[in-house]
């Protein structure tokens, strides 16, 4: 038997088979944004990207509220969001 691939025949990369297996891999749920812990993956409600969030900080000087700071530096303020926001959960 003969592996390997054939010469002018297109075979899928594996970024596609790992991207699909990633995506398999998580669970969404909707939280209040006080659940958000340090390392969730959250999905900003402003830009609906998700980031990984890095830090957390109470800030008092304009009144009480939290703001979640992701790993690519983006913020989400708690005085801004209403309801519930999406994180990503293992399955």
């Amino acid at each position: 038997m003969i592996t390997g691939t054939i010469p002018g025949r297109w075979t899928q990369p594996a970024t596609t088979q790992i991207r699909r297996t990633m995506s398999s891999e998580h669970a969404i749920e909707k939280v209040h944004l006080s659940d958000i812990r340090e390392g969730d993956m959250v999905q900003d409600p402003t830009s609906g990207r998700w980031i990984k969030v890095i830090h957390t900080a109470d800030d008092t000087a304009s009144g009480p509220h939290r703001v979640y700071y992701g790993d690519g530096g983006e913020e989400i303020d708690s005085r801004y969001v209403t309801g519930l926001v999406n994180r990503q959960v293992r399955e």
